[in-house]
C-alpha cells in the first residue's frame, strides 16, 4: 500500500515538474517573440561622388524597442548588395554606434579608411533619426 502511494506520488511529482517546465520555456519563448516585434528598421540612402563617378550607399539600422542601436548594415542602393569594403565598413561602424540611442547619435569620426562612406553616413543621420 506504501509503495502504490509512494508510486503515485512520485508520478504527480513528475507531471508537475513537466508542466510547469512546459509552460516557463513557452512563457521564455512568448518573450522573445514581444521583443522581436518590437524592433524595428531606419534606413537612409546617401549619395557621394568617388573618383570614378557618383556611389549610392544605404545605411539600414536595427533598433530595440528602446531605440538603441542592435545592428548596422550598408549596401549598395542601387544593386541592394553589400561587396568587402561596404560590410567591412558596417562591421566597423557597428562597433562605434551599437548599444547607443539613435535619438541622441551624433557624427562619428573616420570609419577605418573609409572617409566618403563615414561622410554619407553621417549626413544621414538625421533622416535616420526622422523615422524614429
Amino acid at each position: 500500500m506504501k509503495n502504490l502511494k509512494n508510486s503515485a506520488l512520485i508520478i504527480v511529482v513528475i507531471a508537475l515538474v513537466g508542466f510547469l517546465g512546459y509552460r516557463y520555456t513557452q512563457k521564455e519563448e512568448t518573450s522573445t517573440d514581444d521583443t522581436l516585434s518590437q524592433s524595428k528598421e531606419v534606413k537612409a540612402t546617401a549619395r557621394y561622388i568617388v573618383p570614378d563617378g557618383e556611389d549610392n550607399v544605404r545605411f539600414i539600422l536595427a533598433l530595440d524597442k528602446d531605440g538603441s542601436i542592435t545592428d548596422v548594415r550598408t549596401e549598395d542602393a542601387t544593386t541592394n548588395e553589400a561587396d568587402v569594403h561596404m560590410v567591412e565598413f558596417s562591421n566597423k561602424l557597428s562597433l562605434v554606434i551599437k548599444g547607443k540611442k539613435l535619438s541622441e547619435l551624433t557624427e562619428v569620426d573616420k570609419v577605418g579608411t573609409s572617409s566618403l562612406t563615414t561622410d554619407a553616413f553621417n549626413g544621414a543621420i538625421d533622416v535616420l533619426k526622422a523615422q524614429q
